[in-house]
């Protein structure tokens, strides 16, 4: 047999599916009182149409709210990737430089201020598909030691334009 909590889950997901939000899911999942239903009849048809309504408004809302998320995870993405990818600023790959004139440092650096996202509906039509773009530039430093090269002014000699793909169904994932 199935727990209360269970069949409460089960509602959520169903509502949810559904293209439900998240309050009316947790509305509809909440056990009921059969005697409390039909000592006040008149209250339930006044508040029935008030929560299907209440859907509707909020899909035009919550695609906002979704949108901004995605903005706040695209600025999480961005920066995680310029502390996590190697080489980073903090940990340049230093090496002899090809042409025999000292040496290079490099990183890659990962720019926020070209970040850009937009917000597609998903084809399964659950949830959102999220695309994250920014660009990557591959820094170089050069200098006639490896301490010169570590600590000399860098500038960009590539780049290339990312883009991450990023699942929304209640929260992004990537």
């Amino acid at each position: 047999m199935f727990s209360i909590k269970s069949l409460a889950a089960m509602a959520v997901c169903a509502v949810l599916s559904m293209g439900g939000s998240v309050a009316y899911a947790a509305e509809a999942a909440k056990p009921t009182d059969a005697k409390k239903e039909t000592s006040k009849p008149a209250e339930t048809k006044k508040t029935a149409p008030a929560k299907k309504a209440a859907p509707a408004s909020k899909a035009v809302e919550s695609q906002d709210v979704v949108k901004q998320k995605l903005d706040e995870t695209g600025k999480k993405l961005v920066a995680q990737a310029s502390t996590h990818i190697v080489p980073n600023i903090k940990q340049k790959e230093v090496a002899q430089a090809t042409d025999g004139r000292g040496f290079v440092a490099r990183y890659l650096h990962a720019d926020p201020s070209t970040l850009s996202t937009e917000l597609r509906p998903s084809q399964s039509g659950k949830g959102y598909v999220g695309i994250v773009r920014y660009m990557e530039y591959t820094m170089e430093c050069r200098g006639e030691s490896r301490e010169k090269a570590l600590n000399a002014p860098c500038q960009s000699v590539k780049s290339r334009r990312m883009s991450e793909l990023l699942h929304y169904d209640g929260k992004w994932a990537y």
